[in-house]
Formats: structure tokens, C-alpha cells, sequence
């Protein structure tokens, strides 16, 4: 941890390379991306109620909230989903397999 101008920076390991909190003195942490809402999840868990592939499961979400991917947005939303997914995995609502 660092302080720089009465800013901590706080260590987020695990959510993406470097990321960091920022806590001020007045114990407020801002933390931006790194929180995730229920309903969300809860549309990504219902998503995986019976076996899906990710592409599966990313065009469903697309759909759902009326995305239209282009090459950016595909890595992006992507990689936003899978951190989804893999948070899920972590708490015991869902199983993975890779082959």
C-alpha cells in the first residue's frame, strides 16, 4: 500500500493486473469496476441453469440487453462476463469445464 496526498492506494489482487482501491481519509474506498451487481449475476446465473457454452451464453446476454458487438466491445464485454463467471465458479453456484 502506498499514501499519496491523504489517498491510500489499496491492493485488489486477482481482479485485474495492478488494479487498485483508492480509500480516503475518511474511510471511503472507491473501488469502480471492481463491484458487480445482483442483477446482473443473477442474469448470468440463470444463463447457466443448464449446460452453455461461453459464446452461448455471451449472445444470450447481448440479446437480452440489446448489444450489438463490434470487435472492442466483443473483447470487453467478453472478458467482463467471464470475470462473472468466474466469480460464480469461486462461490460454489456453478461448475466449469474446459476441453
Amino acid at each position: 500500500m502506498c499514501q499519496l496526498n491523504n489517498l491510500e492506494a489499496i491492493s485488489l489482487p486477482g481482479h485485474f493486473f495492478d488494479m487498485i482501491g483508492i480509500k480516503t481519509l475518511d474511510n471511503i474506498v472507491f473501488i469502480a469496476d471492481s463491484l458487480i451487481s445482483e442483477e446482473i449475476i443473477s442474469t448470468v446465473l440463470s444463463y447457466c441453469e443448464r449446460p452453455a457454452t461461453f459464446d452461448e451464453i455471451l449472445s444470450r446476454i447481448c440479446k437480452k440487453y440489446k448489444i450489438d458487438l463490434n470487435a472492442n466491445q466483443y473483447v470487453l464485454i467478453s472478458n467482463t462476463i467471464k470475470s462473472y463467471l468466474s466469480f460464480l465458479g469461486e462461490e460454489g453456484k456453478l461448475g466449469m469445464s474446459f476441453s
